[in-house]
């Protein structure tokens, strides 16, 4: 029970592996586009993420919370770019 959105990260904390995320729509789950906290996947590394950056993520939904399981990789390294 996995969705793929594309999202901007509002704030990061991790320490905490959370992120206060606007997402777009999900059309699968007829979901409008939200404003939500997430939780990061033990396996996700943090370190290419900030604030401001956009990112194409997958998620699931775990006991209620929204967890990242998967960043695409083209999108997180924005930093690259200008090469």
């Amino acid at each position: 029970n996995m969705a793929t959105v594309i999202g901007t990260i509002n704030s990061i904390d991790k320490a905490q592996r959370t992120a206060n995320i606007s997402r777009g729509a999900i059309e699968k789950w007829n979901r409008d586009p939200a404003t939500m906290d997430f939780m990061f996947a033990e396996h996700i590394d943090l370190n290419p993420l900030a604030a401001q950056q956009q990112l194409t993520f997958t998620f699931s939904v775990q006991h209620g919370e929204f967890v990242i399981q998967r960043i695409d990789a083209a999108s997180s390294m924005q930093s690259h770019s200008g090469h």
